[in-house]
C-alpha cells in the first residue's frame, strides 16, 4: 500500500473540510441572490432585490371576482363546491328525468369497506397493514360505518358494517396470509354489492396488486367497477412500490372508479392518506328518488347535472345494476 501511494500520489485520500452552518447559509444566500438577480433582469425591474416581490405583484393583472358560473368551474380544479342544495341537481335515469326526494349534503357519514389482500405474496407486509388499519379506525368519525373484507382465492366478509370499532379491529387482527390471488374478481364482486347500499360508500383497498387466479381480466374488472360507481382508494405497498406494472395497475383501478391511490412506504404515511380519503368522500353529495321508468331492465344508466351551474362538470356513477 505504501509503495502504491509513492507511485500514485493521486490515490492519497483527501479528507473533506468539516462543514459549518455559517458556510451553508453563505452559499444559500449567494444562490438566492443570483436567482433573484436573474428574475429582475428577465422582468426588467430596477427595484432593490428586497422589494422584488412587491414589484412583481404590482405588475400582476388583477381580475374581477368570478361569476357564479366561473366559481363552479374553478371548484372542479381547486376545491369542491359545498353549498349546493337539492334543487340544484337534475338526475336522468335511462334518459328520463326523476323527481328527487332524498338529499344528503357534504360532511354526512360514510360507509367504508376495508378490502385486505391476505394472499401469500403479502405475508411480510400484513402486520404493518393491521397496524395501519388500527390507526384508521381511530381517525374515523363516530357515524362512519366500517365493514371488513379479505380476499385470496375468493372474497370473504369478516365483519359486517358497523360503527363498533372494537369489533372491526378484532376481525382485522385475526386475518392470516395464505393462498393465491383473485384481485380482479373480488373487486368486481364487492363493488357490485356495495352499489346497492344507500348512502356514501367507498372501498379502501390494501394489496400489492398481484393477481394470478381471477376469471375476470383487468379490463373486464375495470368495466364492472366503473359501472358500479363505488370509488376504490388503493393503498400501494410492498411489491407495488417496486414493480412499475403493479403500481400502474392499482393507479388505474383507483382512477377508473373516480378515486385516487396512495403510496404507503411506512405506517406513518397512512394518516394523511386516510384524511384525504375522508375529505373526498364527505365532499360528495347524495341524491335519491323513486324511480319512474322500466324497472325490468338489468342495467340502468344515470346522468347527473346541475340545473344552474351548467359550466360545472359533475362526477357521478354512470348507472347501476338492478
Amino acid at each position: 500500500m505504501v509503495h502504491q501511494l509513492e507511485l500514485r500520489p493521486d490515490r492519497v485520500p483527501v479528507w473533506p473540510v468539516p462543514a459549518r452552518l455559517v458556510d451553508f447559509l453563505a452559499v444559500r444566500l449567494l444562490v438566492e441572490r443570483a436567482v433573484l438577480s436573474s428574475v429582475a433582469r428577465t422582468h426588467r425591474l430596477d427595484a432593490p432585490l428586497a422589494e422584488l416581490r412587491d414589484a412583481l405583484a404590482s405588475r400582476t393583472p388583477r381580475h374581477p371576482p368570478p361569476t357564479i358560473h366561473e366559481r363552479a368551474w374553478l371548484a372542479q380544479y381547486v376545491k369542491p363546491v359545498t353549498n349546493l342544495q337539492m334543487e340544484d341537481f337534475r338526475v336522468l335515469e335511462d334518459g328520463q328525468q326523476q323527481e328527487l326526494n332524498v338529499f344528503e349534503p357534504v360532511s354526512s357519514g360514510i360507509t367504508l369497506a376495508l378490502l385486505i389482500d391476505t394472499t401469500a405474496s403479502v405475508a411480510p407486509d400484513l402486520p404493518h397493514v393491521k397496524n395501519a388499519i388500527g390507526r384508521l379506525l381511530g381517525a374515523l368519525r363516530p357515524d362512519d360505518s366500517v365493514g371488513l373484507f379479505t380476499f385470496a382465492t375468493t372474497l370473504t366478509p369478516l365483519s359486517d358494517f358497523t360503527t363498533d370499532r372494537k369489533k372491526t379491529l378484532g376481525s382485522v387482527l385475526q386475518t392470516r396470509a395464505a393462498g393465491d390471488t383473485a384481485l380482479f374478481d373480488s373487486l368486481a364482486q364487492l363493488s357490485r354489492s356495495l352499489s346497492k347500499m344507500n348512502g356514501k360508500k367507498a372501498i379502501l383497498l390494501f394489496t400489492d396488486g398481484e393477481d394470478n387466479l381471477s376469471n375476470l381480466s383487468l379490463k373486464d374488472s375495470l368495466e364492472e367497477t366503473r359501472r358500479a360507481g363505488v370509488p376504490i382508494y388503493a393503498m400501494l405497498y410492498g411489491r407495488a412500490l417496486e414493480d412499475p406494472n403493479l403500481s400502474k395497475r392499482l393507479v388505474d383501478i383507483s382512477k377508473n372508479s373516480g378515486a385516487t391511490s396512495f403510496r404507503v412506504r411506512q405506517p406513518s404515511d397512512l394518516p394523511l392518506a386516510f384524511q384525504s380519503v375522508a375529505e373526498d368522500l364527505r365532499d360528495r353529495y347524495l341524491v335519491g328518488y323513486q324511480f319512474k321508468g322500466d324497472a325490468q331492465k338489468d342495467w340502468h344508466s344515470l346522468k347527473v347535472q346541475l340545473s344552474k351551474q351548467q359550466k360545472f362538470n359533475v362526477t357521478a356513477k354512470e348507472g347501476y345494476w338492478q
